[in-house]
């Protein structure tokens, strides 16, 4: 999932949704790191309740501020 709003310190939110008891592989992961290194917020989550808990806190950091 990809979220390309500025929000705080970063340039959008990267989002690797997987389902509940499952996590990313190391590809997933690699890449969610390089996507940190470059502004992003990054993460993953498990399941939808997860996924919006993300976004909803994401969104409340405001205005960009790089």
């Amino acid at each position: 999932y990809q979220l390309l709003v500025p929000r705080g310190k970063y340039h959008g939110l990267m989002l690797e949704i997987k389902s509940p008891g499952k996590k990313p592989t190391l590809e997933q992961r690699t890449l969610l790191a390089v996507l940190g290194s470059q502004g992003y917020m990054a993460a993953w989550a498990a399941g939808f309740e997860d996924s919006w808990a993300i976004v909803e806190n994401y969104m409340q950091l405001g205005e960009y501020t790089a």
